[in-house]
């Protein structure tokens, strides 16, 4: 999803409106994401963000990624690429997996600037597809 909003509560809001339209979220979902903010940065660089609630509230994954059309300033860093994530309350093996590449890609500069040039979600399974097998050499 590309988007326009100026400020992290915004994007979180609108990120969590677009879940709420395909998956049921607990009430306190939004709440949470932005308690988890007050606590520390989840900017880390790369113009990149991972936002996600203080703990573990849903029975599945969900992952949610927008494409800011203009950098905003999250904590510290700029971010243009938010990946909103609420984590299972049952882990499984994929999970270790699922931060691995999500981790790689947000850190490579090449796919988070094709993603911003390109923000789609084909784009966005090709470079993942990318990180995955470059992960899978090592």
């Amino acid at each position: 999803m590309c988007i326009r909003d100026r400020t992290k509560e915004e994007v979180i809001h609108k990120l969590c409106r677009e879940i709420r339209k395909v998956t049921e979220l607990p009430d306190d979902f939004e709440e949470s994401v932005l308690l988890r903010e007050s606590y520390g940065p989840t900017d880390f660089g790369n113009l990149a963000a991972i936002p996600h609630p203080c703990r573990m509230m849903t029975r599945e994954t969900i992952i949610a990624v927008a494409v800011l059309k203009k950098e905003i300033l999250w904590s510290t860093q700029k971010v243009q690429v938010v990946v909103l994530t609420a984590l299972s309350e049952e882990e499984g093996d994929d999970i270790r997996k699922f931060y691995d590449v999500t981790a790689s890609f947000l850190m490579n500069k090449e796919a988070v600037r094709s993603l911003i040039a390109e923000p789609d979600y084909e784009n966005l399974k090709r470079q993942l597809r990318a990180i995955n097998g470059q992960l899978e050499k090592k």
